[in-house]
């Protein structure tokens, strides 16, 4: 497939040298000839930005943040560059944490390109044994998160994620309202027209805004399971986060941004919601001290 300019692929580091390195290496042996980086550092402190820079500068563009500006702001970072100095058609957000080919973007492309209605398209993902992943999910309310917060309600009824059938996931290509934010191809105009990420957010649940603001468009999202994609699940987030109560904090903190701004939450809804969240926060504490785990 020809393509009239290379597709940019915005990556977000912060403080995590080894797994970029690992991602740009890859990208400059399989990924460079059909694609130009956008490299956004969120403020890294421990040398990466400066040793990264320094060994893939003729990739694309580094851009340095101020501050850690969280996955939306950052990635907004990028995505700004993007639309002010690249005439992109699409754009990719990707984790360091992912190994993808080249064929597989292309194949994307492609895709997108036969379905004028899809505005985000992504593989299936992997983990790093071959497993498949959850990949895409359905949009889903208030309560349902806030039992799927606690630790109890949540492994008897299994609410975390409101998951597509393994029917459904054994078509080729399936709409679905929410892709993983890990990896995926954006059409750049629909993307600019919901204002790319919310910046309210820091971490975690930017997928489902997303997901909000194209179902309300009409625009569709697809997950394209004749292809695939590695992610190494948490490497990154666990190596700056690794506090799993901050973490669960910070998922809370954005599902309420999501509550209040989109779904217009009542107040008694939201009431209820940080019941349950403080009720899961309990349990993972006592968790946390259990000498097994």
């Amino acid at each position: 497939m020809y393509l009239d300019n290379k597709i940019p692929i915005i990556v977000l580091n912060h403080n995590d040298y080894e797994t970029t390195n690992k991602f740009l290496k890859n990208f400059k042996e399989k990924l460079s000839s059909i694609a130009t980086l956008v490299f956004v550092d969120n403020h890294s402190t421990d040398g990466s930005y400066e040793k990264l820079n320094t060994e893939y500068k003729d990739l694309g563009v580094f851009i340095r943040n101020d501050s850690n500006l969280g996955y939306g702001r950052g990635n907004n970072a990028g995505l700004r560059y993007v639309d002010e100095n690249l005439a992109a058609k699409r754009v990719i957000i990707a984790n360091p944490d992912i190994i993808i080919e080249s064929e597989t973007i292309l194949k994307l492309y492609e895709i997108m390109e036969e379905y004028k209605d899809i505005k985000i398209a992504a593989p299936k993902m992997l983990d790093t044994n071959g497993i498949e992943q959850v990949s895409a999910w359905k949009l889903q309310g208030i309560i349902r998160d806030g039992l799927s917060s606690m630790i109890v309600t949540n492994r008897i009824f299994k609410l975390d994620k409101k998951k597509y059938s393994k029917r459904e996931l054994s078509e080729k290509r399936l709409y679905v309202e929410v892709i993983s934010g890990s990896f995926f191809m954006a059409d750049m105009e629909a993307f600019r027209e919901i204002g790319f990420f919310d910046e309210d957010t820091f971490l975690y649940c930017e997928e489902n805004i997303i997901g909000y603001k194209f179902k309300i468009k009409g625009y569709k999202e697809m997950l394209v399971n004749n292809l695939s994609y590695i992610h190494a699940h948490n490497a990154t987030i666990g190596k700056i986060y690794n506090n799993r109560t901050k973490r669960y904090r910070l998922l809370q903190n954005s599902r309420k941004v999501y509550y209040r701004k989109y779904l217009k939450s009542t107040g008694v809804a939201l009431a209820i919601f940080d019941v349950m969240s403080a009720v899961g926060l309990f349990e993972r504490k006592i968790v946390d001290k259990l000498p097994l785990r």
